[in-house]
């Protein structure tokens, strides 16, 4: 087969939408080799991910009057360039597809990650639900198959935007295969030291923002009071930091909090590895990637119990209602002192963690592939 992709994220994003579009299609043309896979995006720039040569991966940019307008072009003008390769099938990778693509018989996949501007708009400004939501209708209307990435997604999409079921399918997403890998005691003591860590922590990988809510889980950390525990945040500092830091300075928690706003793919999963547990208790979610990556990593994590977080962590994680301080402090203390449970929730995780196979997914997707052509 010849396919398209809608690469943007995967060679210019360093976070979640470039993670799942780079994992998705190394994971895809390692497992079908014969099929080639033409890779579009608007501009020569591997910034997050150099491809290698001679493979089925083959790399395609805007040319003539499109390099000014590669915005216009990979909303429509790309279709062009998608008939002179062959193209039979276009997948959009992250909530769009190109205009056209139905008249110019180029079948078509919509990935959607999740609906999170319409279900909190207060999370957004105007301007910009505006067009995430003509967008999205758009390519709802040109898709010939919705991937949803949860059970949840498919669920908001059917409510908030009309889609009906049948055309939806849901797809998982595996992470970073580097976190299959145990890394060696001294390589994570260098990470920790590089990074200034010392002692038992806890891991909470995220952006710090108020639908993650990780000031519930800092006020949690602090109500169970456990000596020479830290608590170590990894992620951009966006509208949550400032009353995050504010109660940090307040509580004197300055030398039991460390934020990283910055660390390498390589240094990820041996920070997760060094940890004695990890937290997520957002309150929404489309998928929650750092669940499967503690439970990849071997340590229980506490998760909230919400929207696609109970789909990611199954029976493996200790869960916690998002809003619930109490709850948080029981599951820090007993993920710190209980071995049985302790035990259990990584035993439990490892398991849980094989359902999200990369090669089986590639497979599933191969599959939506071929019922299309």
């Amino acid at each position: 087969m010849r396919l398209g992709f809608d690469a943007k994220r995967a060679f210019h994003n360093a976070t979640g939408l470039g993670n799942y579009s780079r994992r998705l299609l190394a994971s895809y043309s390692r497992q079908f080799s014969e099929d080639q896979l033409y890779l579009y995006h608007h501009k020569e720039n591997q910034l997050y991910w150099k491809i290698p040569h001679g493979g089925n991966l083959h790399e395609r940019f805007p040319s003539g009057k499109w390099k000014l307008f590669s915005s216009l072009w990979r909303s429509g003008g790309i279709v062009n360039d998608l008939r002179k390769d062959g193209i039979k099938l276009f997948h959009g990778l992250s909530n769009e597809i190109p205009s056209g693509l139905t008249k110019s018989g180029i079948r078509s996949v919509l990935s959607v990650h999740d609906l999170i501007f319409i279900r909190y708009p207060e999370l957004y400004n105007q301007i910009d639900r505006r067009i995430y939501l003509k967008k999205m209708r758009t390519s709802l209307a040109e898709a010939d198959l919705v991937l949803a990435c949860s059970n949840q997604t498919a669920e908001d999409l059917q409510e908030f935007l009309g889609v009906k079921s049948d055309r939806i399918k849901t797809l998982y997403q595996d992470c970073d295969e580097l976190f299959r890998i145990e890394k060696s005691p001294e390589f994570i003591q260098a990470v920790l030291h590089a990074h200034q860590i010392q002692g038992p922590y806890l891991v909470c990988v995220g952006t710090l923002e108020k639908r993650k809510n990780q000031l519930n889980l800092l006020r949690a950390f602090h109500q169970a009071a456990i000596p020479d525990l830290k608590l170590v945040f990894v992620g951009k500092k966006g509208d949550l930091f400032p009353e995050m830091q504010a109660f940090v300075n307040s509580s004197k928690l300055q030398n039991k909090v460390v934020f990283l706003e910055r660390i390498s793919a390589k240094e990820l999963p041996a920070l997760f590895q060094g940890a004695i547990a990890a937290a997520y208790v957002s309150h929404f979610e489309g998928f929650g990637i750092p669940v499967l990556e503690a439970m990849r990593s071997k340590i229980p994590v506490l998760v909230a119990k919400t929207s696609s977080l109970i789909e990611v962590g199954g029976e493996a994680v200790y869960y916690c209602h998002p809003n619930s301080i109490e709850e948080m402090v029981t599951g820090i203390q007993e993920l710190v002192f209980n071995e049985g449970i302790r035990h259990h929730h990584i035993q439990k995780g490892i398991l849980q963690a094989e359902k999200f196979n990369a090669e089986q997914l590639s497979k599933d997707l191969h599959q939506h592939y071929s019922t299309l052509l």
